[in-house]
């Protein structure tokens, strides 16, 4: 289900509040389109992705970046948090502790 711009206003409170309806809509379909439910397969964490990208684009637009002070071209607040998140999700299935190789003698020669 796509996110909505009150859903997204709801997110970040207070945040976004003054920014037009139409910009944060056409910025959550193109965080949508770049977050896939194939690889972003957590139901939140993809919500969350998808809102924190579109916070990053929305940040990124002239009237937001003259309030921006410190940050490198191109970053905002919202990508350091959008960057954790594609980490996690990139990271796939782990478990601490066990080879994945665990079970499988083959691997190693052994018939």
């Amino acid at each position: 289900m796509p996110a909505t711009a009150a859903e997204f206003r709801s997110f970040f409170g207070e945040t976004f509040r003054n920014t037009p309806e139409p910009m944060i809509a056409s910025r959550l379909t193109i965080a949508e389109a770049r977050t896939p439910t194939e690889v972003w397969t957590d139901t939140d964490v993809r919500l969350a992705g998808v809102y924190y990208l579109t916070a990053h684009l929305l940040a990124l637009e002239s009237p937001a970046r003259a309030m921006r002070k410190g940050e490198a071209p191109g970053e905002s607040p919202y990508s350091a948090e959008r960057k954790r998140l594609e980490m996690i999700v990139s990271s796939g299935f782990r478990t601490a502790g066990v080879s994945p190789y665990a079970g499988d003698v083959a691997l190693y020669g052994d018939e």
